[in-house]
């Protein structure tokens, strides 16, 4: 699956910057949807500083994509 349908799949999940937790899946679905744009093969590992990245990283993106 391309990163464009993951972001019109579940784009929606990243776009309010006020929310602070994430379930797992919601977790999974983030590093998805950064490796499949920047072809990477980052890890979550549990760290909450890359966490933080990775979703304002997220939000970058599908703010672009729309």
């Amino acid at each position: 699956m391309s990163w464009q349908d993951l972001v019109v799949l579940h784009g929606h999940l990243f776009t309010n910057p006020n929310k602070r937790t994430y379930s797992a899946q919601e977790v999974a679905i983030a590093y998805q949807i950064m490796n499949a744009h920047d072809g990477t093969d980052v890890k979550d590992t549990g760290c909450s500083s890359c966490r933080r990245s990775t979703f304002a990283r997220v939000r970058k993106i599908i703010l672009k994509q729309t």
